[in-house]
Formats: structure tokens, C-alpha cells, sequence
């Protein structure tokens, strides 16, 4: 379809408003053709497309709606992988909205399914989501503490191992190695733990693909030269 491509075109540039407006004429067009699987699974990935988007808007109902849509329709036809990707971005959206239960709660689903499909190196994201919405874990903060660095280091250990296979470094990887350097140096005071993660995130960021995530790679990238010429820097 002409209008998918130039939706990716808007999403490239930013241009929300446009994105969505093609996003919306996709799904007509589907509501349009006989229902069948593939259109489903189709209509599911375009809708996480215009997720992002619609939550760019700061149209949160909107956004959750479509992800109540998509959770139901990816149930009925039994669709685990695309599941997964549904509760990550459910949880996502909680964490941005500080509801760090709930969000714990959809990641977990997602990490659960994603061990039962055997794609946690492919969603490897999820360990990002786990670590910055593990209150529920314990009352003890230092126990939370320390499971958020190690779901992170599961993530970026994974990340790490993959590199040299077909997949290629994620914006998550970057968040990965950065918050465990947040964690180390202004929680747990260890310098030099702190410096190696930083090292590892400028060499990620280096490694991020050409598309709208390197922009916010180049911004995280940006703060992390700054920490290794100017320790004292500020995080972000």
C-alpha cells in the first residue's frame, strides 16, 4: 500500500499529525478488504505503528484504546509473538505515566511470552521495561535496586552477545548500559563499575542503525561523550 510507505516517510520525519492521518486511511482501507489472518496480524502491526505516534500527540486515550483494540484482536487469533509486543507497549506507556505496577505487571507478560517463543534476544527491550518498573518486587528499596541492575545487565549482556549475528544494536541497549551507569555512580557509588558501562554505551551508540531512533541515540550518545571528558557532568 502507497500510504503505508508514507506513513514510515511522516514517522521518519517526526511528523505525527501526518503519520497518523495515513495510519487512519490504512485501517479504512483494511476495513474495507475480507477479514483473514495475515490482515489482522497486518492491521496489528500498523496500529503499534500509529501507537507511538498518537502517544507523540499526547492523545492518551487515543493510544490506549488502540492498545485495548490490538490486545483483544491478537488474543482471538492467538498470535503470541505480537502479544508480546502489545503488553511491552502497554508497559511503556505506564511507565511514562508513572504507574510502575502496572507496568511491571505488562512487562512481565511480555517477558513470559517471550520465553516461551524463544525471542528474548530479538525483544531483549523487555529487560529495559522490567528494570525501570520493578517497585512491586520488594518493600526494600536496596533489593529493588538491585534486581533493576540486574535486569539490566541481562539486557545488555544479551545485546552484547548478539551483536556479532544479524541483529543489529537497539535505542533499549543504549538505555540499558546508560541507567547502569546512573545506578552505579549516583547509587552505588562505584566509579570504576560505572565508567565500564559508560564505555559500553558510547560504543552501542556508535553501533545504533540509521532511522528516527539514532536521534535519540545522538542525544543519549551526546551526554555520554560529555561523562567521559567531564565526569562531573549531570546525567540526563
Amino acid at each position: 500500500m502507497s500510504s503505508t510507505a508514507a506513513a514510515k516517510r511522516a514517522v521518519s520525519r517526526f511528523a505525527a499529525e501526518e503519520a497518523t492521518r495515513y495510519y487512519d486511511d490504512l485501517m479504512l482501507c483494511l476495513d474495507r478488504l475480507p477479514s483473514t489472518a495475515e490482515r489482522e496480524r497486518q492491521r496489528i502491526d500498523l496500529r503499534l505503528e500509529q501507537v507511538d505516534m498518537v502517544w507523540l500527540l499526547g492523545r492518551y486515550e487515543e493510544g490506549w484504546r488502540i492498545l485495548e483494540e490490538i490486545l483483544k484482536l491478537a488474543e482471538r487469533i492467538g498470535d503470541r509473538e505480537r502479544l508480546a509486543r502489545i503488553h511491552f507497549r502497554f508497559g511503556w506507556f505506564l511507565y511514562d505515566r508513572m504507574d510502575l505496577d502496572g507496568a511491571f505487571a505488562h512487562q512481565q507478560q511480555c517477558f513470559a511470552l517471550c520465553e516461551q517463543l524463544g525471542t528474548l534476544d530479538e525483544m531483549r527491550r523487555v529487560y529495559w521495561g522490567l528494570g525501570n518498573s520493578c517497585r512491586a518486587i520488594s518493600p526494600d528499596v536496596n533489593v529493588r535496586r538491585m534486581k533493576a541492575v540486574e535486569y539490566h545487565r541481562q539486557g545488555l549482556l544479551r545485546a552484547e552477545a548478539t551483536f556479532s549475528t544479524d541483529l543489529f544494536a537497539d535505542l533499549f541497549d543504549l538505555h540499558n548500559a546508560h541507567f547502569l551507569w546512573l545506578l552505579y555512580i549516583f547509587q552505588l557509588g562505584d566509579w570504576d563499575e560505572a565508567m565500564g558501562y559508560l564505555l559500553r554505551a558510547d560504543k552501542i551508540a556508535k553501533m545504533l542503525p540509521e532511522g528516527s531512533d539514532v536521534v535519540h541515540g545522538a542525544l543519549i550518545n551526546g551526554k555520554i561523550r560529555e561523562s567521559l571528558i567531564f565526569p562531573q557532568v549531570l546525567p540526563l
